[in-house]
């Protein structure tokens, strides 16, 4: 899984350097999602990640890209259990892109193999071909935007996937909060039901005034 191999590259990482801090800073990083989310592969593979330096030019870096249940991770295209950055999806704000599916064709995505210097126009129209994941401010992330671009043909997919499972991991983050301050007994929910409902209608008599 995802998390297991976060957890696996720094316990090796520090291992290797002595250093037990990292070692219990990357389960608290872990602990953002919980533990007992499902966790589970859904989609991987390498991407390109957008670098805008200091004075503002763009450049491309591969990434090997693992999707799961509840984490986006960024890996070392040569050594997998290398974990460069990690997204967790509760934390993601909008996942968006500029492209048309009916004018995004194959040929076009092709750019994820060519040369990436580029002229303003074409990087331009590169753009609108990215998927862009915004994180919330105060996460792990600290509100930073991820640009991607896939290879050929993977496009959609990827940007569908990406977007089901973040919507997916907030449902279910929420589901286990609701059961938190519940309960879990059928009496609790019920009442709990009724009473959102009842909040609904409230509402609803209010808007028709």
């Amino acid at each position: 899984m995802a998390a297991s191999i976060i957890i696996n590259s720094v316990r090796r990482r520090a291992a290797e350097n002595g250093e037990e801090a990292a070692k219990e800073e990357s389960f608290r990083d872990v602990g953002l999602t919980r533990s007992d989310a499902p966790n589970k592969r859904m989609r991987e593979g390498l991407v390109e990640k957008k670098f805008l330096s200091s004075s503002g030019l763009a450049s491309w870096q591969q990434r090997y890209a693992i999707l799961s249940e509840s984490f986006l991770v960024l890996a070392d295209p040569e050594d997998r259990e290398t974990v460069i950055d990690m997204i967790p999806l509760i934390d993601v704000l909008r996942v968006s892109t500029r492209a048309n599916r009916a004018e995004t064709s194959s040929a076009s995505l092709s750019s994820f193999t060519k040369d990436k210097d580029k002229d303003k126009g074409k990087e331009e129209e590169e753009e609108e071909e990215t998927m862009i994941v915004r994180t919330i401010p105060g996460g792990r992330n600290c509100g930073r935007n991820y640009t991607f671009r896939m290879p050929e043909g993977d496009f959609w997919e990827w940007y569908e996937e990406v977007k089901a499972q973040v919507e997916m991991a907030k449902q279910w983050h929420e589901q286990m909060k609701l059961k938190e301050e519940i309960g879990s007994s059928w009496l609790n929910r019920s009442r709990h039901w009724v009473s959102e409902e009842e909040k609904r209608e409230g509402r609803g008599k209010e808007e028709e005034r």
